[in-house]
């Protein structure tokens, strides 16, 4: 652990201490908090997720006792292996930096996780119950493939019928001619 600079905050044990300026104490806290959370793992479930116009995504981590404010950079954004969502239960990996002009700190994520995969399950326990509400499995809405057909259309130019290369990769494809007007 990193120690503060205590030694050159005090002058001769007889002396006053040495004031020193906001910045200087703000640098002293960015040096700490900097170097001794520069790789960490935390749990907590995502809120107040905002994407902002340039692709960075601004949220907070939270349980039941505190919040941590949180930063994904675009560039690290579209290779999360989930979605940023309100209520996502997540382990964010990154580091701790401050931000002096405000006197705040905040996680930036490096990698984000499913916290477990109960949670993972939960998600998608959820998002079925939502299609169910939704009507999206009612058996009276689907449709049989019986009921659509898949055509290619060909084309005659002259005498001869030009088929499409996708009709030997489709052979079930229905075959149809279209008069192409050119002759």
């Amino acid at each position: 652990m990193m120690n503060f600079d205590f030694e050159n905050s005090l002058n001769a044990p007889n002396s006053e201490p040495k004031a020193k300026t906001v910045t200087e104490i703000s640098n002293e806290i960015k040096r700490f908090v900097e170097g001794n959370f520069n790789h960490v793992l935390v749990r907590g479930e995502i809120f107040g997720a905002k994407r902002a116009d340039s692709g960075h995504w601004y949220l907070s981590l939270k349980d039941e006792n505190a919040v941590l404010s949180a930063v994904c950079w675009r560039g690290v954004a579209g290779n999360l292996k989930v979605k940023i969502e309100d209520g996502l239960e997540v382990i964010a990996t990154g580091k701790i930096t401050t931000f002096a002009g405000k006197s705040s700190y905040q996680l930036v994520i490096e990698s984000l996780e499913p916290a477990g995969q109960g949670a993972l399950l939960k998600l998608l326990e959820e998002r079925k119950q939502q299609f169910i509400k939704e009507g999206l499995f009612d058996a009276a809405d689907t449709v049989s493939a019986r009921n659509y057909r898949c055509g290619i259309q060909c084309f005659r130019r002259g005498n001869k019928r030009h088929y499409s290369p996708y009709q030997r990769q489709i052979p079930f494809a229905h075959r149809f001619m279209a008069d192409t007007g050119a002759g």
